[in-house]
């Protein structure tokens, strides 16, 4: 009985720090995230922009005495554009949940002609996406396709004469309100280009969130010896570490999440739509 009376009392001085709770409190609070993002059932769909000027300047035509013809038309300029669409939901998104009064429509500025779209890659053929250009807009592609599952989708790539190397996709579908999400291109300066092809802050980044993370676990597990190392400072108290090491988590964290591949690897391909 003594031995056993022994081991409740180890076991309940284990529990009795500060950490425990602290700790169980990080763990709940992790589940929850990771539940509500796990059991979530949305209706969504997502496209992605990019592009690159092929020929021309941004807001002029060729210069005097430079002519290009495609297909037999003289253009004032050739922009191509990629555009990444796949269902970023977790729910099947019929063909018939488009609206047949607004149906789904890529649309370059209203300057610009499409001269040719083309689908580089499906996720699934199951799928039937197809693209066709509009018969009473220049400035726009009409899209179709029989059901997307979950990351289903296509890469479709534009050659158009638009100024603008974003493009927009427009329409109505059934469970999805407030339309569709949009991620495009910016065109920064080429020397801004030239520095970000150069220095990657993802690295940078996920060393500020192990710093975080440490600190944090290091105030769970060893107070005493956190105190000790900052008994220089003013007010050596624990809760400024945990408010800095949150901070440090929460803006690496923030920041990884937007900087990520979003797009399906399934549609992920080698488009070289670096500006020029």
């Amino acid at each position: 009985m003594t031995n056993f009376t022994a081991w409740v009392n180890n076991i309940l001085s284990l529990l009795a720090p500060g950490w425990v709770g602290s700790l169980i409190g990080i763990v709940g609070l992790a589940a929850a995230i990771a539940t509500f993002f796990l059991t979530r059932q949305r209706t969504a769909l997502t496209f992605h922009c990019s592009g690159k000027r092929l020929l021309g300047l941004a807001g002029s035509n060729l210069p005097t005495g430079i002519k290009v013809d495609y297909n037999g038309r003289n253009i004032p300029r050739l922009t191509r554009s990629i555009i990444t669409l796949w269902n970023s939901g977790e729910k099947t998104i019929d063909g018939d949940h488009i609206a047949s009064s607004d149906p789904l429509k890529i649309v370059t500025d209203n300057k610009g002609t499409i001269l040719s779209a083309t689908i580089l890659q499906v996720s699934r053929t199951a799928n039937d996406l197809k693209c066709s250009l509009s018969t009473t807009k220049s400035n726009e592609v009409e899209l179709v396709f029989s059901f997307l599952d979950t990351d289903d989708g296509a890469v479709i790539e534009l050659l158009h004469t638009s100024e603008d190397i974003n493009t927009r996709i427009i329409g109505t579908i059934k469970g999805i309100p407030k339309g569709i999400n949009g991620k495009r291109q910016t065109d920064y300066p080429n020397n801004i280009k030239a520095i970000s092809s150069i220095i990657n802050p993802i690295p940078f980044l996920w060393i500020v969130l192990i710093i975080g993370l440490a600190a944090i676990l290091l105030s769970l597990f060893f107070p005493d010896e956190i105190k000790n190392f900052m008994a220089s400072s003013p007010q050596p108290e624990l809760l400024s570490v945990y408010i800095t090491g949150g901070l440090y988590v929460c803006m690496s964290a923030t920041l990884l999440y937007f900087r990520r591949q979003k797009y399906p690897k399934s549609l992920r391909i080698d488009t070289d739509t670096s500006d020029v």
